[in-house]
């Protein structure tokens, strides 16, 4: 009976193959609503506030503020899998067990998995967005790319300031995004910590 229980947590534990079956699996957690509307507030903020900034100003400011933005998120991302290995270092097997074995299974997934798969939701997202920087400033360099721009910018206006100003944008909302899942981060771990503590005692 005891050999199933541990095949069975095996088998939980172990499901995904790779990151992004991790990050589809945590898809089924949703987002807090406090999120959702914070999120959208952030949107209606940038949308509205930038409006009227010139477009040549757009094509001047989006590389830049990619490269910065680019620094600060990978930095943050290393201190964050930092945390993470130092947490897994503190929550020693014992404590794991209480999480795996304790009643509550939000969304279908033990505590123990519940917690790790929010972890590694907001390091997927890091991951995205530091891409999607870095294709901003690989391919602002291009040149190729920047006379396909200068012909667009030339012939139809319209459009060159609505990729622009929906690029910009982008750029502020996805930080802003993943301040939120920062939050989440915080708050996931000091949770984590607090249903072991619980769950220790309680089953003492």
């Amino acid at each position: 009976m005891e050999n199933n229980k541990n095949v069975q947590m095996c088998e939980e534990l172990l499901n995904e193959k790779n990151l992004f079956e991790v990050y589809r699996v945590s898809r089924k957690i949703p987002f807090s609503k406090t999120n959702k509307f914070l999120l959208i507030i952030f949107c209606i903020i940038s949308l509205i506030f930038t409006l009227g900034i010139d477009d040549k100003e757009l094509v001047k400011d989006i590389p830049e503020l990619s490269s910065t933005l680019l620094a600060a998120v990978l930095t943050v991302l290393g201190f964050l899998i930092a945390g993470y290995t130092i947490f897994c270092s503190v929550l020693n097997h014992s404590l794991s067990m209480e999480l795996y074995n304790s009643e509550g299974k939000p969304y279908g997934f033990s505590q123990l998995k519940y917690s790790h798969l929010l972890f590694m939701r907001v390091f997927f997202y890091y991951l995205i967005y530091a891409f999607f920087l870095f294709s901003v400033v690989f391919f602002s360099k291009s040149t190729s790319l920047s006379s396909i721009i200068s012909v667009i910018s030339t012939h139809d206006k319209c459009i060159f300031f609505i990729t622009n100003y929906i690029l910009y944008n982008s750029l502020f909302i996805g930080m802003s995004f993943l301040m939120l899942q920062l939050a989440s981060f915080i708050f996931n771990i000091y949770h984590t910590v607090m249903t072991s503590i619980c769950s220790t005692e309680i089953n003492k």
